[in-house]
């Protein structure tokens, strides 16, 4: 057992932070204290915050030497001008983000929020920057954007995460100025236009349907779909390799013919449609069958918590955190049962 986990043992609900920083690290333990505290309140602590918080700053370093690995034959300012670069949507649509996130953390911040700015970061960080546009970065080898939004991530992170911060400043510029000196970023630094991180965002969310309707339809992550778009080719084609990469798609058709082929999935996105084709990937009426019976079995669930819910005698006695649960897993069930309705009804037509 180790010094931290005994020193924890031997004192009850004490935990001595030199042991807990020893075997998690002082960034982790730093991020474990602030991260879900509020003013007043008392703090739940133990190993498996520890764990999650050394688990980012894990995921941050990984991705500090992706960047400097990625741009190290990159020279480049810390502002990026419009007017300078060659910038995608997918460019204008992570700045965007970034920019929110700065306006976020920073009035957090200014009112000593410390633990809603990092949450805001946190998610920034390792949603849209390292499962969206790391990714994105594979395909289109923007080098200058990516070293400009991690390079500003650090100073974001650095008041809470200064070890770590520090050591991939240090990596990324090769120099040895320490972040503590380093003026914190500007807004007005980071170019956005909202138009592209509109079109982009139908984008990002299409990737994500894709993604759903795997999991609906059980198909093997690492079986590629064919997709039809109904648009404008023009608009479209920049954004086929990003789809196809992060949807696992094999082939994107663009049309301008929206009816609907058949055994296909449907998303309709605002002007965007698209239609996965199944009917390679999956045994249709093997699949209705299934469906079917989940919803037989979901809508059993559904009449028993429906009866429970009418029932006074439960109602007025049970605890209003009980019925607020039930009820809750009474919509979600109804959400389901409307999913596979519409999914039996897409492989029928």
């Amino acid at each position: 057992m180790k010094r931290g986990r005994k020193m924890s043992k031997s004192l009850g609900n004490t935990i001595n932070p030199i042991d807990i920083a020893e075997e998690y690290g002082a960034d982790a333990l730093r991020l474990a204290l602030i991260v879900g505290s509020t003013p007043g309140n008392d703090v739940k602590i133990g190993d498996e915050k520890f764990i999650a918080s050394r688990n980012f700053v894990n995921k941050l370093w990984n991705m500090g030497r992706y960047v400097t690995a990625s741009t190290e034959n990159v020279s480049v300012a810390d502002i990026i001008h419009t007017s300078d670069q060659n910038l995608s949507k997918a460019d204008y649509w992570i700045l965007h983000r970034l920019q929110e996130t700065h306006t976020v953390v920073t009035t957090h911040l200014n009112q000593y929020n410390l633990s809603l700015a990092a949450d805001s970061l946190r998610d920034f960080t390792w949603n849209e920057f390292a499962d969206w546009y790391v990714e994105i970065h594979k395909i289109e080898k923007n080098d200058a954007v990516l070293r400009f939004v991690f390079a500003t991530l650090l100073k974001l992170w650095h008041p809470f995460t200064p070890f770590v911060t520090e050591a991939l400043h240090a990596s990324l510029y090769s120099n040895k100025n320490l972040m503590e000196g380093a003026h914190w970023p500007k807004n007005d630094d980071i170019p956005t236009d909202l138009k592209y991180k509109v079109e982009f965002d139908t984008i990002v969310e299409l990737i994500t349907r894709i993604r759903n309707v795997r999991s609906v339809y059980h198909i093997d992550p690492k079986e590629s779909l064919s997709l039809t778009l109904v648009g404008d080719e023009s608009a479209l084609a920049s954004f086929v390799p990003i789809i196809e990469r992060l949807g696992r798609v094999s082939e994107v058709i663009i049309t301008t013919v929206p009816a609907q082929p058949q055994s296909t999935a449907s998303i309709a996105l605002g002007n965007l449609h698209a239609f996965i084709h199944l009917g390679d990937v999956i045994d249709v009426e093997a699949e209705k069958l299934r469906l079917t019976k989940e919803q037989t079995n979901l809508e059993k669930y559904v009449s028993g918590l429906e009866l429970r819910l009418a029932d006074t005698r439960f109602t007025q006695k049970a605890p209003e955190q009980i019925i607020a649960a039930q009820r809750e897993s009474l919509a979600e069930a109804k959400g389901k049962i409307a999913v596979l309705i519409a999914s039996i009804h897409e492989l029928s037509s």
